[in-house]
Parts: structure tokens; C-alpha cells; sequence
């Protein structure tokens, strides 16, 4: 019977229970703990007293601190919407059979395994407009391009060059996830919407998104969460 095998069941997942609860659980409690007492970074000797809700006070009351909290949800807007268009595209892409399909899904991961760091870095220096490449390219089209400041005071241009970077390190781990989602509907309903008179569109819109609908969820929780603690 099921109840005579509870305590067994419960044993067996007790490990891995008592192993989230170190890992997630316990930085969690003394994190929110921390929130609620006096601590300076710079001064780790001075008392680290109660002081309440201060701490959640000055936060909220803080212009920079809302400012950066508004341009944050911003960016996560407009690059979420981004990488899942893209990246949707670049899933189907490879999700068709053609030579060096296999090469190609190895290498797209090339941007996502790198440390955000790194990746921030190098597109830092490739928007440089004396040593980076990206105004020589574009100088080449328009020589009024040669010399733009992206880094440089221009709100837009550090937006368009901060959600470059970020995109094309973040697009290749949506791929990924939407061609698992991908690879595991049947072609039987696409024949059957085939046999059925559907068009692409129709077939993608009514057969395709419906059921990729879980790996759209776990894309979207994932990048969310990306977006949002992004600071590198």
C-alpha cells in the first residue's frame, strides 16, 4: 500500500530536501535577517544593531534607487520581447534538417557559456570608437558612422549597446530551450493540419505555439530572471 511506503519515500528525498534547504533556504532566511539590521560594508567592526524597517525606508525614498529600478524593468521588457522572437527564429531554424545543422547548435552556445564579465568586456571594446570594429563596419556604409560614441553620453546609444551585448549573449540559451520544445511535438499533428488544409501560419500559430507553450514558460522565467539581476 502507498501509506506503508510514505516514511520510505520520505526518507529516500530527505538528502536532497535538507540540501535545498542549505543551498536556497538558508541564505534566503539570513539575507532577509541582514535586511532588517545596520551593517556598513566599509566598517565590518561596528555593531550590527536592529534598526527595523530604515533600511527598507531609505530604499524606497532613494531617486536613484527608483530610477534604477524603472530603467531595470525597462530593459527587461524590450529584451525579453526581443530574445524570444529571435531566438524562437533561430530555433526553428534549426530545427530543420540541413548539413552542419549539428555544428551549428554547438557553436550558437559560444555567446551563452561565456561569463557575462567577459562578454561585457569584449562588446566594451568592440564598440570603442578608436580601437573597437563596430564603427569601422559601419563607417564603410556612411562615413558619418565612423566615430559614434555608444559608451558616451547619449542615453540611446548606451541603451542600444548594453541590449546588443546582453542579446547576443542571452538569444543562443532560448534557442536552445525552444528547440527542446521543438523536437518534442509529434510531426503528426502537423501532418494532420497539413492533410487538413492549414497553411505555415496556420500551422504555427494554432499547432506550433500551443504546444511549445511549456518551453515558452520556462524561457521567459529564465530570462526574466536574468534580465533582472543583470549587472555585469
Amino acid at each position: 500500500p502507498r501509506s506503508t511506503l510514505f516514511p520510505y519515500t520520505t526518507l529516500f528525498r530527505s538528502p536532497v530536501i535538507v540540501l535545498l534547504v542549505a543551498i536556497t533556504g538558508y541564505p534566503l532566511v539570513y539575507n532577509i535577517w541582514n535586511s532588517f539590521h545596520f551593517d556598513n560594508l566599509s566598517y565590518g567592526g561596528l555593531p550590527h544593531k536592529f534598526v527595523g524597517w530604515k533600511n527598507f525606508t531609505a530604499m524606497f525614498d532613494s531617486p536613484q534607487w527608483v530610477s534604477a529600478l524603472e530603467r531595470t524593468l525597462a530593459f527587461t521588457v524590450v529584451t525579453i520581447a526581443f530574445d524570444v522572437v529571435v531566438g524562437l527564429g533561430l530555433a526553428l531554424m534549426m530545427h530543420r534538417q540541413f548539413r552542419g545543422r549539428g555544428f551549428l547548435r554547438a557553436s550558437i552556445l559560444v555567446p551563452w557559456a561565456m561569463p557575462t564579465v567577459v562578454s561585457a568586456m569584449l562588446w566594451k571594446t568592440m564598440f570603442d570608437p578608436s580601437a573597437g570594429f563596430v564603427d569601422y563596419i559601419l563607417g564603410a556604409f556612411h562615413p558619418a558612422w565612423s566615430s559614434i560614441a555608444w559608451l558616451g553620453a547619449s542615453v540611446w546609444r548606451s541603451w542600444a549597446a548594453i541590449f546588443i551585448a546582453d542579446s547576443w549573449k542571452n538569444i543562443p540559451f532560448v534557442a536552445i530551450l525552444l528547440l527542446a520544445g521543438l523536437q518534442v511535438i509529434p510531426n503528426d499533428v502537423y501532418e494532420a493540419a497539413k492533410m487538413d488544409g492549414a497553411s505555415w501560419w496556420q500551422s504555427f500559430t494554432r499547432v506550433t505555439l500551443p504546444l511549445l507553450r511549456p518551453a515558452l514558460s520556462v524561457a521567459l522565467i529564465f530570462r526574466t530572471l536574468q534580465a533582472l539581476l543583470v549587472f555585469d
